[in-house]
């Protein structure tokens, strides 16, 4: 398939359907610790959305993973992850009849079933929550958390729970989510309406960009429904960051004039993006189990963006070949966005679910990134909406010994990224804070 690439770098309206690959590398990991172990045997047939890895026994909730094409399973292959880690994949050549892709999909009643059967068929279909690109978890293990929140009151009548849905990709150099509320309006609304039915929340709030004028038009009209649980946040998105779920709490609690802490606010509430719902969409409604994401292609080795529907374990190769590219002109791959994405080092690496963009930068535009050491400028301390010092973090994680205090602090950070974006000589800030915050949480 080809794809048309005119003007000066215009964004994309809506998403293509992207091309079939010979073989793909299926992530045993697609979820934040939770690593899934193989159901299928070397040499296995398998037909397009079988369960060939499910989630070990410690963890319960964790999604299924589905085979993304109908083939032949070739065996177990060691790649480099979609996030710079290294890790199993299955590797599947494509031959056979697909069971969806190319066919009729055939709409469910949601509606006649009960909770308990939605929630399973989301976690049966694999939908991870793509929220925290950082941090993706499984939508069904997310719901299970909240409702055992609830578990010791009565979950009718005095749930506080609310539902955030952010129509805005929280990262600038992104558009996946951009163009799915605009392209997808009424699917994402019924996937929330889905969401609704299981959790029944008190509250459902609507988390858009201020400037975009035609999603804004539609929210009015959603406005003009019954459902008084619907709440309507706007959020300034050329300010970074934005959609952190601080930052979108922050606003929405300066709005409602409440004082609630933010911290019981965060553990009783689901956050969301459009990739979730769109899955969701297809799991619930299609009976279709998740074997593609939508991804956002850019660069400046492109002349346009596209937002693509890809294969689960499609090599970010075989992405730049069909638009193109050659690739000894790429000099680096960016997945889900400058600010708080990945480099990764391979063109190799595959698809995973919770991709949501991939950036080709041409060798011209790529960063030194030769050893340097801190200068002691600043601009991280300044920068931190926390108010913690990330180059002290970094000195602790270096082996350097810092007071406890700076160690402790760590515990605050939103995860924004900005001392990364600010630091002149692009030291590890972030990471170093994330390993310190992960350590206190017991997760070393």
């Amino acid at each position: 398939m080809s794809y048309s690439f005119t003007g000066k770098k215009p964004l994309a309206k809506s998403v293509a359907t992207a091309f079939l690959p010979a073989r793909v590398f299926v992530p045993l990991c697609q979820e934040k610790g939770v690593l899934c172990e193989s159901v299928v045997t070397d040499g296995a047939r398998v037909e397009e959305g079988q369960v060939i890895a499910e989630p070990s026994q410690d963890s319960f909730y964790g999604a299924k993973i589905h085979s993304p094409i109908p083939g032949r399973v070739l065996g177990m292959k060691r790649c480099t992850f979609p996030n710079g880690k290294c890790g199993a994949a299955l590797e599947i050549a494509l031959s056979g009849e697909f069971s969806h892709i190319g066919k009729k999909s055939q709409e469910i009643d949601w509606k006649t079933f009960g909770k308990n059967s939605l929630l399973n068929r989301i976690g049966a279909h694999g939908v991870v929550n793509t929220f925290s690109l950082r941090e993706p978890t499984s939508l069904a293990g997310d719901i299970h958390e909240i409702m055992e929140i609830h578990r010791p009151r009565d979950w009718h009548e005095l749930s506080g729970t609310k539902i955030f849905i952010r129509l805005y990709d929280e990262d600038p150099s992104c558009q996946t989510d951009r163009v799915l509320a605009d392209s997808q309006f009424d699917k994402m609304v019924s996937a929330v309406r889905i969401l609704c039915e299981i959790i029944s929340p008190k509250e459902v709030v609507f988390v858009y960009a201020k400037n975009d004028d035609a999603l804004i038009e539609r929210l009015f009209r959603l406005k003009d429904e019954d459902d008084e649980r619907f709440r309507f946040v706007a959020m300034n998105d050329k300010k970074f960051p934005c959609g952190t779920k601080h930052d979108i709490l922050e606003r929405y609690m300066k709005n409602m004039r409440l004082s609630d802490s933010e911290r019981e606010a965060r553990a009783e509430s689901l956050f969301v993006d459009c990739e979730t719902l769109s899955t969701l969409y297809d799991a619930v409604v299609y009976n279709i189990p998740v074997t593609r994401v939508n991804v956002s292609v850019s660069g400046d080795c492109l002349k346009s963006s596209a937002v693509l529907k890809v294969c689960v374990g499609t090599s970010f190769k075989s992405i730049a070949e069909e638009l193109g590219l050659a690739t000894e002109n790429i000099g680096k791959i960016i997945v889900n966005g400058r600010r708080n994405g990945f480099a990764v080092p391979s063109l190799d690496a595959p698809v995973a679910k919770y991709v949501k963009s991939v950036e080709f930068v041409s060798h011209h535009d790529t960063a030194d990134f030769s050893v340097a050491y801190c200068t002691g400028c600043g601009k991280c301390r300044e920068s931190c909406p926390a108010q913690i010092c990330p180059d002290m973090a970094l000195s602790q994680v270096a082996g350097v010994e810092v007071p406890s205090e700076f160690v402790r602090a760590a515990a605050l950070c939103v995860e924004c990224g900005l001392c990364n974006c600010v630091c002149p000589v692009k030291l590890p800030l972030f990471q170093s804070v994330k390993i310190l915050k992960e350590m206190q949480n017991g997760n070393e």
